[in-house]
C-alpha cells in the first residue's frame, strides 16, 4: 500500500482513502480514481473511447502496448492483441509482419529530452512491449510507462 501511495503522489493523485478490496490489478483510490498496472505480457482493454489530439482509440477493444521509436521521437503504440513478442525483445516495425499490426501511434505528453532514458535502449524503428500504469479519473485517463515514468499520455474520455 505504501508503494501505491507513492505512485499516486508521483502521478499527482492525492486520494482521501485507499481501498484494495477489488482485483489486485485494479485499485480503487478514494472516490474518483482507479489505478491499474498492465504487464508487458497482458492486454489493455478500453471500456470507453480515448481521445488524444486527433487520435481516437475506440471503446471495447483490446491492445498490446509498446514503445515505438521513429527517429528522435518515441510513441505509445497500440498493437493488435495477438502480437507476441518475448519480454524485453525489440522488434523492427518496418517489417511487413509487424507494421500492419500497429493500430495507433500516440505521442507522449510534455517530453523534453529522452536522450538519457529511452533513445539508447530503443533503436530507430524499434518496438518493445512495456508495462504501463493506467490511472482512470473518469473524464481523463493517463497511461504511464512503468520503466520510464516521464513517458505518459493523457487521454480525454467522453462521458
Amino acid at each position: 500500500m505504501v508503494a501505491l501511495a507513492g505512485v499516486l503522489v508521483a502521478t499527482g493523485v492525492f486520494p482521501a482513502t485507499i481501498s484494495a478490496h477489488h482485483d489486485h490489478r485494479w485499485r480503487p483510490v478514494g472516490h474518483r480514481a482507479v489505478v491499474r498496472v498492465v504487464g508487458r505480457d497482458e492486454v489493455f482493454c478500453t471500456s470507453r473511447s480515448l481521445l488524444a489530439g486527433s487520435i481516437a482509440v475506440p471503446a471495447h477493444r483490446c491492445f498490446r502496448l509498446a514503445l515505438v521509436r521513429r527517429q528522435q521521437r518515441v510513441f505509445l503504440a497500440f498493437l493488435e492483441p495477438t502480437v507476441v513478442v518475448s519480454a524485453g525483445h525489440v522488434v523492427i516495425v518496418t517489417r511487413p509482419v509487424v507494421r500492419p499490426r500497429i493500430l495507433f501511434l500516440v505521442p507522449f505528453d510534455e517530453v523534453d529530452d529522452l536522450g538519457d532514458d529511452v533513445l539508447p535502449v530503443l533503436p530507430v524503428h524499434g518496438a518493445v512491449l512495456v508495462p504501463v500504469r493506467v490511472v482512470d479519473l473518469g473524464p481523463r485517463l493517463t497511461i504511464t510507462v512503468v520503466d520510464f515514468p516521464r513517458l505518459f499520455v493523457t487521454f480525454s474520455v467522453p462521458l
